[in-house]
C-alpha cells in the first residue's frame, strides 16, 4: 500500500520504491493495480454517484462565485499543429503501454480518493447558508451547451 500511494501521490517512478520500500518494480506495479482496483469497487458507488438536484444547484453556485460559471472554463490548446478543445489528462512513458482497464482503475481511484479529502476537508459544522451556497434549484437557471 505505501508503494502504490507513494506512486499515485507523488508520481514516484514504480524501480525507485525498491530504496524506500525494498520491493521490486514489478510487485510495485501490481500494488497500483490492486490497490486502485480496490478503491474502485469498494468506494465507487459512494463517491462517483451522480449528482441530484441539491448537488449540480451547490456546484453551480460556487463555481460561478469562484469566476468559473457553469462549473469549468472552456479548454482550448493546440499540440503539435493539432487543436483541441477538452480538457483531459496528458500522459507519456510507461502508462501508454498499460491496459485500458488498467489504467481507467487509476484514473477513477485517484478521483475517488480526491473526493475523499475533500469531503474530509470540508466544514461539516458550518451550515450550507452561512458557506454562501444556494439551498434551492429554483434559483438557478440552467443552459445547454450544444457543443458537447
Amino acid at each position: 500500500m505505501t508503494a502504490a500511494f507513494r506512486i499515485l501521490a507523488y508520481g514516484v517512478p514504480t524501480d525507485a520504491t525498491d530504496e524506500y520500500i525494498k520491493i521490486g518494480e514489478s510487485t510495485a506495479i501490481e500494488s497500483v493495480k490492486r490497490c486502485c482496483r480496490a478503491v474502485v469497487e469498494v468506494f465507487g458507488g459512494q463517491y462517483l454517484r451522480s449528482p441530484n438536484a441539491n448537488d449540480v444547484v451547490r456546484l453551480l453556485h460556487i463555481s460561478e462565485q469562484r469566476g468559473f460559471p457553469g462549473i469549468a472554463p472552456p479548454a482550448r490548446y493546440v499540440i503539435q499543429g493539432k487543436e483541441y478543445n477538452m480538457g483531459y489528462y496528458l500522459a507519456d512513458g510507461p502508462s501508454r503501454f498499460w491496459q485500458k482497464n488498467i489504467l481507467h482503475d487509476i484514473m477513477t481511484s485517484c478521483i475517488i480518493m480526491h473526493n475523499m479529502i475533500i469531503e474530509d476537508e470540508r466544514d461539516m459544522n458550518t451550515s450550507i447558508v452561512d458557506q454562501g451556497e444556494v439551498l434551492s434549484a429554483a434559483d438557478v437557471d440552467t443552459a445547454v451547451d450544444d457543443n458537447i
